[in-house]
């Protein structure tokens, strides 16, 4: 399955909104993204492939980055301190990577979706 690809500059675009995001914005008290996040986040989607397909805002200020191609899910999670990849194999069920995020496990996976 293929899905709906966003390009950088949309990518970017949106992540920088959500700086704007007042608190309490889910209405259960949902706090903005620092821009550290918002900059660590827009370095990640910058130095890796076009392929993204959603991003967004998390409730304790976190942001969400994801790549799909097939079974693969990748996700990026950005927390001030804490930066965390899940990788993902719907086909079988299993979780190929949980854990710290690591630039070069995050290449390896997006190479494959190439």
């Amino acid at each position: 399955m293929k899905f709906s690809i966003m390009d950088k500059e949309e990518v970017v675009y949106k992540i920088h909104s959500y700086l704007d995001l007042p608190e309490n914005w889910d209405s259960y008290g949902g706090i903005a993204p620092t821009l550290e996040n918002v900059e660590f986040v827009e370095k990640v989607v910058d130095k890796f492939p076009d392929n993204l397909y959603f991003c967004c805002p998390g409730p304790n200020g976190e942001i969400e980055v994801d790549w799909r191609d097939g079974n693969l899910e990748i996700e990026v999670f950005s927390t001030v301190g804490d930066n965390h990849i899940l990788i993902y194999d719907k086909l079988v069920g299993l979780y190929l990577y949980d854990g710290k995020f690591d630039e070069s496990v995050l290449k390896k996976f997006l190479d494959d979706l190439s």
